[in-house]
């Protein structure tokens, strides 16, 4: 369980905070976005440059932000059991 929940998590939670921090960046102010530009960087200015780096890549190459799960296979296989136990965890 434990591998499933660290998987789960790799592949679909840590992209949408990804979106959702894209998002904030977005919505910062013009004077954070200037020092940025004139190179007074602190550790977050560092990480929110990263991001846009990585960001304006998803948008290059046309791939969009993983956002979801899909379960499928046949009847029987557990996929409305792990649903289950997944909104149990989260």
């Amino acid at each position: 369980m434990d591998d499933l929940k660290k998987e789960l998590t790799e592949s679909f939670v840590r992209p949408l905070q990804f979106a959702f921090r894209m998002r904030a960046i977005e919505k910062e102010s013009p004077e954070k976005l200037e020092a940025e530009k004139e190179g007074l960087s602190t550790d977050e200015t560092k990480k929110n440059k990263l991001y846009r780096d990585l960001f304006s890549l998803y948008e290059k190459f046309k791939v969009s932000i993983p956002t979801g799960l899909l379960f499928y296979g046949p009847p029987g296989t557990g996929k409305t059991y792990i649903t289950k136990k997944l909104t149990e965890e989260l």
